[in-house]
């Protein structure tokens, strides 16, 4: 088990800094999407998404705060950096405080959640209908 993660680490660290010591990726030839989520960014998004595109990121998964701001989806649209929203579905952190067996539970039995991400169980389906 901690083999496989640990592969999976070193392939994706390898795979990044590829492209980050890569000159520009050009964007026209290649389809891959190569993405970064963004929950919140205080500082100019003109910016950021330079350096984006300087690293090869092409999409931007962000946050519905983000998505509803007319100058970051106007700069990442001057920018040519697909946006996609984070829709927070199973996050849903106040119905958990309200209901503890809502909790997705992880492979040693414990409730799956870590630091601020408390996630409802996904088949959980009194949660969905309630959705």
């Amino acid at each position: 088990m901690k083999t496989r993660h640990i592969f999976s680490y070193c392939f994706v660290i390898i795979t990044l800094s590829l492209i980050a010591c890569s000159s520009e990726i050009n964007k026209t030839e290649t389809n891959l999407i190569v993405g970064a989520k963004l929950y919140e960014h205080q500082e100019d998004f003109n910016l950021l998404f330079d350096q984006f595109n300087k690293v090869g990121i092409n999409t931007v998964f962000a946050s519905t705060e983000l998505i509803s701001n007319k100058e970051f989806m106007s700069a990442s649209k001057n920018n040519g950096i697909k946006t996609f929203v984070i829709l927070p579905i199973f996050y849903a952190p106040e119905a958990l405080d309200k209901n503890a067996g809502l909790y997705a539970i992880n492979q040693f039995g414990a409730q799956a959640k870590k630091e601020w991400v408390k996630f409802v169980c996904p088949s959980n389906q009194e949660f969905i209908d309630d959705k």
